[in-house]
């Protein structure tokens, strides 16, 4: 009876697997016949997604050719002199280094070139890139049949310009092949796709395919290579005069082919990707092997689930059996040696005996050995003599027994293992074997050694590694220290000269645009602070400085700067405000605000188009209590809105919610982090909403303690107004440029001003007059032959002059980070300025130290 019941059960159990692999089969019977269709509209999804984004890495490509052409002829003019522009070579070596071409050239302006590459001159006066050139245009011949190359050449010209006037054509060169045919190559299932970059009339610029003729046209390689009718070229011709990315089919050789053909805009060239009916055929065949592969692997698990369930049955008794044994064996693997201890009998089971172990103890367990009797001879024989004692103490059965309370406890004892002279780090592992009617305790040896000399090798790599990141730190700062002296230097140029053009210039129309100019200066300078201090930025621990504050000053310079955003731009742009004579008096951080307002406002000109609006709103409600208010702004835009998947990640660092975003708009994804971090670090709050072609509105809370507009510098404005006519002025600095600035601002306040070249020239013009001589010294600290630390302490220390110890010395520097400012207080100086200079700082620095 027991034997027919298996039988029948055994019958079901193949009949359904029967039944389940033919339902496996009739399914991927049905799948494999539809994966033709499937594969042609993965191909179209394919081309059209290749298709786009070639043809935004080519504008981006010839973009950043064009740029650099233009710089490189600014560069060569910066760099010629009369004598130059006959030897233009002299320079071209340089500048191709900076520029992505092959190669470039200048044609003088009668028409013959020089090459970088020391070629031999000829005649260019027939190119249309020289006759383009020097009419003073700037753009892309293509050049189908080179004299000197096989590919066809990409010529990139602009007029080169000396005292204002033409003198020749800068070109550059790219290969077709060589620099455009990596942008075309895409692939398809594993497969090769056939790309092609022709121009407006079907000529093949560039291709994926090895060998083509330059000058050959697109229609005659369909024709002659993959030998494509008339009526097929004639389709091929219809999609390629609308290049609008829609994929299409035409008839080749080998079948039915996929296309997609788009525009370069800009340009007029075409982006051609066709996969062929070979890679489609190939696709088709791989999918359909793979299906094959897949059902097979189905009916083999099915087949191998059933035999398993079955044999699962009668092995459970054997398996249960078998457990504690297969826990040895899995420790076996890692310890050397493995034993057994009754806990009831004192004797020991050898479960794995090597080598010498096997040699010591082996004879002696095989007739029976008490663990405690064995364990003085292993500590006297094997045990390095500072550790035999704890060693012993620790491996008494009765002490084991006591360690270890309830099954699943394990004790782990390193120690070092002396056998003839070569000491070795071992591993001892005890516990409980789990079950059974007597209890056991498993006992293995693990030789460890190789494991800690690894680790302490990891360890001397991590310590230099640490040694190299730190390295790279002090490297980073350097840079940045650099970086922010180089980068400040011209900007105090900048702002210079144009504060002294304000003073000197009387037309009203020039006069609007220098002010703009010096407003959108000096919040560049601050934008340059926050990135170049990068420390901070990283460590979210920017500077929030509250001073007393004229909200309605800060304002008036956001709209200044916002005026230069809509400059060519056709967007409404309104203004809410409150009336004059309202509140604007607060202790608060300026230039955060400034930043926070600014970064808005400018992401909403970006994403709004024209003939759109943007409204800008402000106001107050009370705070917490009568000292305190919140000011609140609100800026609103019928942009492009956003999604409301997006949203919660519109101030996560980096995020722009379209692909293309960052280049279209030339945005790095930081500005609205950056104004989240800055509004949470004042205490306020900042929300958003926005729907998708609608618009967006930020509000932007910020809560403020309250002052009088009046009051807020009352003390600077009195030391700003002190009379510093003939006020005698030693200055410290080795730039032309920044030196000439700050002499006309000195002397314009009646300040009369000595200069110095370098820190050596200062202390020597101090030592050389007598004392009472210079009132004061404004020190830069970056100078040769002495720079301004040590032309302080030189002064400071001068012996027979006491005025060295206290006549003030500020320094005036690029160097602007907060540790800058304490290095020269330690130097002993008595303050910093930061360039650009600004002339109400140095009046008011000036006049409080001449008051002390």
């Amino acid at each position: 009876m027991s034997a027919a019941k298996t039988h029948k059960k055994n019958s079901v159990r193949i009949s359904l697997l029967i039944a389940t692999a033919a339902i496996i089969i009739m399914m991927v019977y049905g799948y494999t016949f539809s994966t033709g269709e499937h594969l042609k509209e993965q191909a179209y999804y394919t081309v059209e997604q290749d298709v786009g984004d070639i043809v935004i890495e080519i504008e981006s490509s010839v973009g950043f050719a064009i740029s650099s052409i233009q710089l490189a002829s600014q560069s060569a003019t910066q760099s010629m002199t009369s004598d130059v522009i006959e030897d233009v070579n002299a320079i071209l070596d340089p500048l191709l280094e900076s520029t992505p071409f092959n190669f470039i050239e200048d044609i003088l302006a009668d028409g013959w070139n020089t090459m970088n590459d020391g070629g031999v001159p000829f005649d260019a006066s027939d190119r249309e890139y020289y006759r383009q050139g020097i009419q003073g245009k700037t753009g892309i011949w293509i050049n189908f049949t080179p004299r000197k190359s096989k590919e066809v050449l990409l010529n990139f010209y602009t007029p080169l310009y000396y005292e204002g006037e033409i003198v020749g054509v800068f070109t550059g060169t790219l290969g077709g092949d060589t620099n455009m045919k990596p942008l075309l190559k895409s692939s398809f299932f594993g497969e090769e796709m056939i790309g092609f970059l022709c121009d407006s009339s079907g000529h093949i610029i560039a291709s994926t395919v090895d060998g083509l003729a330059a000058n050959t046209v697109i229609q005659t390689y369909l024709k002659q290579t993959m030998r494509v009718s008339d009526q097929s070229c004639e389709i091929f011709s219809e999609h390629m005069s609308q290049s609008d990315g829609t994929a299409f089919e035409f008839r080749e050789t080998g079948g039915n082919a996929v296309c997609c053909i788009s525009r370069v805009e800009d340009l007029g060239w075409h982006v051609i990707q066709i996969v062929p009916a070979k890679s489609l055929a190939n696709a088709m065949r791989t999918t359909t092997v793979q299906s094959v592969l897949v059902v097979g692997l189905i009916i083999l698990l099915f087949a191998c689930y059933f035999l398993y369930t079955d044999r699962e049955q009668r092995k459970q008794s054997a398996l249960e059996i078998e457990q504690h044994r297969g826990v040895i064996e899995v420790l076996s693997r890692e310890y050397s040696c493995v034993y057994l201890i009754n806990t009831e009998t004192g004797y020991v089971e050898p479960f794995r005996l090597t080598g010498e172990m096997d040699k010591f103890f082996g004879e002696d367990m095989k007739e029976g050995i008490l663990w405690n009797d064995s364990l003085p001879n292993y500590v006297e024989r094997f045990v390095r003599e500072d550790c035999k004692a704890d060693f012993y103490q620790k491996f008494t059965l009765e002490n084991l027994m006591a360690e270890l309370q309830k099954d699943g406890e394990t004790i782990n004892y390193e120690y070092v293992k002396d056998s003839d002279g070569k000491q070795r780090v071992f591993r001892a592992m005890v516990s409980y074997l789990p079950g059974g009617k007597v209890r056991r305790i498993v006992v293995g040896f693990a030789d460890i050694n190789e494991q800690r000399e690894n680790e302490l090798v990891m360890q001397q790599e991590l310590q230099e590694a640490l040694q190299r990141a730190e390295a790279a730190s002090k490297a980073k700062s350097a840079f940045l220290f650099n970086m922010s002296h180089d980068i400040r230097t011209p900007m105090n140029a900048i702002i210079g000269f144009t504060d002294i053009a304000i003073k000197e210039n009387t037309n009203e129309a020039v006069a609007g645009c220098l002010e703009k100019i010096s407003l959108s200066s000096k919040h560049l300078l601050t934008l340059i602070n926050d990135v170049l201090d990068i420390s901070r930025v990283e460590s979210g621990k920017v500077v929030y400085t509250p001073m007393p504050t004229n909200l309605c000053e800060v304002t008036d310079t956001v709209l200044a700067i916002m005026q230069g955003f809509l400059t060519n731009r056709k967007l409404n742009f309104r203004v809410e405000r409150p009336q004059e004579g309202g509140h604007c008096g607060a202790l608060t951080d300026p230039v955060r605000i400034r930043e926070i307002l600014v970064n808005i406002l400018g992401n909403a000109v970006k994403f709004t188009d024209d003939g759109g609006t943007i409204t800008f709103s402000m106001g107050t409600r009370p705070g917490e209590d009568e000292l305190h208010h919140v000011v609140w702004y609100k800026i609103a835009d019928t942009g492009r809105g956003m999604s409301e998947e997006f949203l919660p990640h519109v101030f996560d660092e980096f995020s722009q919610e379209e692909s293309g975003a960052r280049t279209q708009y030339k945005g790095t994804g930081l500005g609205m982090a950056i104004t989240k971090r800055y509004v949470n670090m004042m205490g306020g709050t900042i929300h958003v909403t926005s729907k998708k072609g609608v618009g967006t509105t930020f509000t932007v809370e910020l809560p403020m303690e309250l002052t009088v507009v009046g009051d807020v510098s009352k003390q600077e404005a009195s030391v700003a107004q002190h009379d510093l006519t003939g006020v005698r002025v030693l200055l410290a600095e080795d730039n032309d440029l920044n030196a000439e600035i700050a002499m006309i601002l000195l002397q314009e306040k009646g300040m009369t001003v000595t200069r110095a070249a370098d820190g050596a020239q200062a202390v020597e013009a101090f030592a050389h007059n007598p004392p009472g001589s210079f009132d004061v010294i404004l020190m830069d600290i970056m100078m040769p032959q002495m720079n301004g630390f040590e032309a302080t302490k030189a002064i400071r220390c001068m012996e027979n002059r006491p005025d060295g110890t206290y006549i003030p010395i500020i320094a005036m520097t690029a160097n602007a980070f907060a540790e800058d400012v304490q290095a020269s207080l330690d130097a002993g100086m008595n303050g910093h300025l930061s360039k650009p200079i600004v002339m109400d700082e140095v009046v008011k620095t000036i006049a409080r130290n001449l008051k002390k």
